[in-house]
């Protein structure tokens, strides 16, 4: 006896841009033919963006031009028949479709110039995250002009990675310009670029400024330090500095003359969200002024967001008892925070014990990391995920909890054909099906002249339960159709639920 084929695994990315996705799967080894078909979906089992196509016996295939829109979310149903009409279904993890590029990379380096002719310093951390397919990875390159062309060697970094120092010999009189490349989860990219500094080993070295952290929820305060500029021959003076953001270095003070190192405020209306800078230059006892420096940046963020506002599971149910997947939304996106915490529930009212973390929008449970080799999640069992953000300062926001995915595994059982053995054109369909775990949702039917046969129905007809007529219910059909079927002639009614 032939037996039935096995889909082992589909292979596809947690993200793809609409006009390419590659797709590809693993079936057990079978000595009968097996052929696949591909649907794609915005639900679990659905095609309502691709319904069923051929692929034919390859393991492979490379969709363009599909049509979806940024930020929708796809599921890929594979169904494998072998030569016997075995089949077996399987759906993939969610696709979430992005087709914008990332952020451009906000670039810092030092200053104005530089007395250091063997590194440069740069740094990208206030770069906007891409919240829809996240950074894959950053590259960096150096450069002695603005021009950006095909022949820059690129030095590939982790997507984890917001500085780098350029260790090298570099040229007095010499202006760089460092060059960030960010990569996200569609392979989209995009390029930022430093404003040039230039390497002067006359000049006396700039201050630098502390500004007390990368984050802050105070709305009112900012503080910084001054410290390193040395002037062996006349001393330091005094410095100027100002406070803004990177767009407006002098929105909240404007060059303002101090006689010490302690610098900022208490009484300042901050913007939540904004990055603030520290810029300044000193002055020596004869008058003359360094470079202007910046500090690093710090960004005021508010204790309970960005807020988890809805979370996608593929609706109502699942076919998949092996594993779950989830995808997530932010009310804001442009809001930093550290990672998110999620849970799985069978309950919406159970308490979480044990909180996981990922800096994804979006995870795929198995069911073996929870109940152990060939574990399974329970047919008609409802499973929901409790998800929240844990902000730069270690706060965390409020708990979003799915709507509930219920897991089905099991196909209804086989419909009873309850049709007359005698008929005339009114052709009786009458059956019976019950679906022990979730609900039948819609029949198809095909009457031919052998088994399995649909050139008398002209293909394969479907019944929507929501649409039945008087006396049906979802797990018993009875109504008559017409049919100009011929004398003595022998039909055949094939049924799937």
């Amino acid at each position: 006896m032939t037996p039935q084929p096995e889909i082992i695994s589909i292979l596809t990315p947690d993200y793809a841009s609409s006009q390419e996705l590659s797709l590809s799967w693993i079936g057990e080894e079978d000595y009968s033919i097996i052929e696949y078909q591909l649907k794609i979906g915005k639900e679990i089992n659905n095609g309502d963006v691709l319904d069923w196509i051929d692929i034919g016996r390859k393991e492979q295939i490379t969709l363009n031009n599909l049509e979806v829109e940024h930020g929708d979310i796809i599921y890929v149903t594979i169904r494998a028949i072998n030569s016997s009409g075995l089949t077996d279904i399987k759906v993939s993890k969610p696709i979430v479709i992005d087709d914008t590029p990332p952020p451009v990379p906000i670039v810092i380096d030092e200053g104005l110039y530089s007395t250091d002719d063997t590194k440069l310093y740069i740094d990208w951390r206030w770069t906007l995250p891409d919240r829809e397919s996240g950074i894959k990875n950053f590259e960096v390159a150096l450069l002695t002009s603005r021009n950006i062309d095909e022949n820059i060697d690129w030095i590939k970094l982790e997507k984890t990675t917001t500085n780098y120092t350029f260790d090298m010999k570099l040229n007095n009189g010499e202006k760089y310009f460092m060059a960030v490349k960010s990569v996200n989860g569609a392979g989209l990219s995009s390029i930022g670029l430093s404003d040039g500094i230039l390497i002067d080993t006359t000049k006396p070295e700039p201050p630098r400024i502390d500004d007390h952290g990368d984050y802050t929820d105070s709305l009112t305060t900012l503080q910084g330090t001054i410290s390193g500029s040395i002037d062996p021959e006349s001393g330091i003076a005094s410095f100027y500095y100002s406070l803004g953001t990177y767009h407006q270095p002098n929105l909240l003070i404007d060059e303002e003359e101090v006689h010490s190192s302690n610098v900022g405020g208490t009484n300042f209306n901050l913007q939540v969200g904004e990055v603030y800078f520290f810029t300044a230059i000193a002055k020596n006892n004869a008058g003359l002024l360094s470079a202007q420096t910046w500090s690093d940046g710090i960004q005021v963020v508010e204790p309970d967001r960005p807020k988890v506002v809805k979370i996608e599971d593929g609706g109502e149910f699942t076919i998949d008892n092996k594993a779950l997947s989830f995808v997530w939304m932010l009310d804001d996106a442009s809001i930093p925070f550290a990672y998110y915490e999620y849970a799985l529930l069978d309950n919406e009212e159970a308490a979480v014990a044990d909180w996981l973390t990922t800096d994804k929008n979006q995870v795929t449970i198995k069911a073996e990391d929870i109940y152990g080799e060939n574990g399974s999640f329970e047919d008609g069992k409802t499973y929901y995920l409790a998800v929240r953000t844990v902000n730069m300062l270690g706060s965390r926001t409020t708990v979003k909890i799915s709507d509930g995915i219920t897991v089905d595994s099991t196909p209804p059982t086989v419909p009873v054909i309850e049709t007359a053995t005698y008929t005339n054109e009114k052709f009786n369909l009458r059956w019976s099906c019950t679906d022990p775990h979730t609900q039948i949702t819609g029949y198809k039917y095909a009457i031919g002249t052998t088994r399995g046969g649909t050139e008398i129905s002209n293909g394969w007809i479907y019944i929507d339960v929501n649409e039945l007529e008087e006396g049906e219910s979802k797990e018993r059909i009875d109504r008559i159709i017409n049919l100009d079927l011929q004398h003595e002639g022998r039909y055949y009614l094939t049924v799937q639920a």
